[in-house]
């Protein structure tokens, strides 16, 4: 299931505005998505259409998880192609 957002117009309040700009959080791929696009495909509210369950990531107890969840992503993200960049070219 592909992401049903553009590639860079993910909601401002999931994604630090510094790094939602920056074309490395796109860059760091889980197979053919971007990590942070396969966490904002999981981490959505969700209706079963035989059964009927929803099924809702958000915790009552901790509102700022995946909030939290997407900073770290994106974060890690960053780092990582950054770090994959400064390999020599034999290496990469």
């Amino acid at each position: 299931m592909a992401t049903k957002r553009k590639r860079h117009g993910v909601g401002s309040r999931a994604v630090p505005q510094g790094e939602a700009k920056r074309p490395e959080v796109f860059e760091y791929r889980l197979g053919n998505r971007s990590a942070l696009e396969w966490v904002i495909d999981q981490y959505q509210v969700s209706t079963d259409k035989r059964s009927g369950i929803t099924t809702d990531p958000n915790r009552d107890d901790d509102p700022e998880a995946i909030v939290r969840l997407v900073e770290r992503v994106t974060r890690v993200s960053v780092e990582t192609v950054a770090i994959v960049r400064s390999l020599p070219p034999d290496l990469s």
